[in-house]
């Protein structure tokens, strides 16, 4: 984890995050092509988990990606996906402290 992320992140988020990025190490996964974009980014008012004070709807279409692993060398598309992230104040920073993800169709 780089200190940037652990500038910005706490808690469970924290823990996601450093579980995922271990099994991409794992997996040795290589970008072979295209990129993941950003289509919306929406406020969650409202919403709460574990505390936050803030929430963010998003969804992110990695569909026109190209990834290799040691399962799939030869590539394989990535997905779509919505997720929710939860900020909560850690020493008087906003940091992410939660996030829920579900895979989708399209944003």
């Amino acid at each position: 984890v780089t200190p940037e992320i652990e500038a910005t992140a706490t808690g469970h988020y924290l823990e996601l995050l450093t579980i995922g990025l271990a099994e991409d190490r794992d997996s040795r996964i290589d970008h072979l092509s295209g990129d993941a974009t950003v289509r919306w980014i929406k406020r969650y008012p409202g919403k709460s988990v574990g505390g936050s004070i803030v929430a963010l709807w998003t969804c992110v279409d990695g569909s026109q990606e190209i990834a290799a692993t040691t399962d799939t060398p030869q590539g394989k598309p990535g997905v779509v996906g919505q997720s929710w992230v939860y900020f909560r104040r850690v020493n008087g920073a906003l940091m992410l402290s939660d996030s829920e993800v579900q895979l989708v169709d399209a944003c």
